[in-house]
């Protein structure tokens, strides 16, 4: 049985390592395996970046291993106000046209200008962010996901939804 102090613990998660409770059924299977760490009379899966198990004789090698320089934090900056109008007031009407020119066509009084449809390009559009945000959280709420899995299932739901066809408005 591999026991670990809150030290070691917070020295493998400094390295990258991420704990997740092990299920009854994981502590039968993997601690043949030296998978499950315990602390504090709970089981432990210690996960890497790459969704690969540790073991405990990886993590020992991991501990053993130079602890990373920490950066402090700088100081966050005041978050900006959310705008009151989610549409910005216009900006003034241009001046009158010369001899010549076309003037442009005056808005409509009652309809509020509205965003760009799409986002510049190479940048995916905050609402397909959101949309792949909430099917990602919807989908892992319903279903086992491991740490492996979840880069995948982001970027193929992320595909899927910025492929979808927005319907144009009137």
């Amino acid at each position: 049985m591999a026991e670990l102090t809150p030290e070691q613990r917070q020295a493998a998660q400094a390295r990258g390592r991420h704990f997740v409770a092990a299920t009854d059924e994981q502590v039968a299977t993997l601690s043949m395996q030296r998978r499950v760490f315990w602390m504090k009379g709970r089981a432990y899966l210690v996960v890497r970046s790459d969704g690969f198990l540790e073991t405990v004789a990886t993590l020992q090698a991991v501990l053993r291993q130079p602890q990373p320089a920490v950066e402090r934090p700088h100081p966050a900056a005041p978050p900006e106000p959310a705008p009151s109008d989610p549409f910005p007031a216009r900006p003034p009407s241009p001046a009158p046209a010369e001899d010549g020119a076309v003037a442009q066509k005056p808005a409509e009084a009652g309809e509020p200008e509205r965003p760009a449809a799409s986002a510049p390009a190479g940048r995916p559009a905050p609402a397909a962010l959101a949309m792949t945000a909430r099917l990602v959280a919807s989908y892992v709420a319903t279903n086992s996901v491991t740490i492996g899995e979840l880069d995948g299932l982001i970027r193929s739901i992320h595909r899927t939804v910025t492929g979808l066809r927005q319907p144009r408005r009137p």
